[in-house]
């Protein structure tokens, strides 16, 4: 076996997975086996999505490198001036540093920078939600292509884990784990309603929708702003409040984030946008909020723990398994009134009100450090061989 400690690198590129990744790296903090090395990256150093490094010193999460990479256009251009800024700088991380592996999370194209210098670096991946499928997304694309660069891998539900063995990935080295985000619900003491409304500015003793809304990477990009204008205007049409996270930085997030601005000039009373809620105030959000409406992850997996109904628009998250809160409806303003309707009846509501969440038990990041502790890293060889497994 490999001397102590064993050297883990961890990228994160944007306030969603780190939220997500926060409770594994706390996991591996308080091992001695792990010597854990954070890079952080992405939207992270951006001051227009919030600049969301504060978050992880505000966890007390040491931070070993930071890298700029962002370019500032989120056009076609930008996004692959990003990958091969990306590559150039964390290369020289590697170059420092002998690491023994890299752990990502999900299908962003950052991490397929960091993935390209682990494998030339000959450092084993441990890839964490991988198997699932989002036909809206070029994401589906890259998360793919991570998996058959990857070691190890963490699935969160059955389903996903037999995709990866379909992919010619050996069953011993996938492991079904569940989803981090449940392992922030089950440990992070939620706010209040009164506290929430209180830090937000928005009253939740009234209807509040939580609206994530981010670019449908297969569309062209300057599809972006009329899809949102669909969004906003059905919800200009209830009785709704819009509480608007950030868009993502993918192509058409520039677009998006512009729309939403002249939106809330204009109704001021009836939206608002907060670049960055950070964990607690965002699952404190989806805890007290009448609806979620957009097309984030976190309305297919999170949601379900808080019985929470989520209007799901256009084929962004096509192909994950989605719970019975979930209502699925086309971009158009007719269609997500009609599911907004659906969504506040009361016979919906108590349909949903006994949902068990299928993503896990919340103790993903104890199964996931319990299975790195198996693995034998001083034959990073033998990790790195994989070969294909046929069916």
């Amino acid at each position: 076996m490999k001397k102590l400690p064993v050297k883990i690198a961890i990228l994160t590129g944007n306030r969603a997975e780190y939220g997500l990744l926060y409770p594994l790296i706390k996991e591996l903090l308080n091992e001695d086996l792990f010597e854990v090395y954070l890079i952080v990256t992405g939207t992270h150093l951006s001051h227009k999505h919030g600049y969301t490094i504060e978050q992880i010193k505000d966890d007390n999460i040491p931070i070993s490198y930071k890298v700029d990479i962002l370019c500032d256009e989120d056009s076609e251009y930008g996004i692959c001036k990003t990958i091969s800024t990306g590559i150039e700088k964390i290369s020289d991380i590697f170059n420092n540093n002998e690491f023994d592996l890299l752990i990502v999370l999900g299908d962003r194209y950052e991490l397929l920078a960091a993935c390209i210098c682990a494998i030339n670096y000959k450092v084993p991946i441990a890839h964490i939600h991988g198997g699932e499928i989002t036909k809206g997304a070029i994401d589906d694309m890259i998360r793919h292509v991570i998996t058959k660069m990857a070691s190890i891998h963490f699935p969160s539900i059955e389903v996903y884990g037999k995709r990866i063995i379909q992919m010619g990935e050996h069953p011993s080295r996938v492991h079904v784990v569940g989803a981090l985000g449940i392992d922030n619900i089950k440990s992070i003491a939620l706010m209040s309603k009164e506290e929430l409304s209180r830090e937000i500015g928005i009253n939740f003793d009234k209807d509040v929708a939580l609206i994530t809304y981010h670019p449908v990477t297969s569309d062209q990009y300057i599809e972006a702003s009329q899809q949102v204008k669909e969004v906003l205007e059905a919800v200009l049409r209830t009785n709704l409040i819009g509480l608007i996270t950030m868009p993502n930085s993918d192509c058409g997030g520039q677009a998006i984030f512009n729309t939403i601005s002249k939106y809330i000039n204009r109704y001021p009373q009836r939206l608002k946008m907060v670049k960055s809620l950070g964990t607690r105030k965002y699952l404190s959000a989806m805890k007290h909020a009448k609806m979620m409406i957009g097309n984030s992850s976190s309305g297919i997996i999170e949601s379900a723990s808080f019985c929470l109904p989520v209007i799901n628009i256009g084929d962004r998250q096509e192909g994950r398994y989605k719970c019975a809160n979930v209502i699925d409806c086309n971009c158009s303003k007719e269609d997500i009134l009609f599911s907004i309707q659906k969504a506040l009846a009361i016979e919906f509501i108590d349909s949903i009100s006994q949902l068990k969440n299928p993503y896990g038990d919340g103790n993903t990041a104890k199964h996931i450090v319990q299975v790195l502790k198996t693995i034998d890293f001083s034959n990073k060889k033998a990790l790195l061989k994989k070969g294909f497994c046929d069916l």
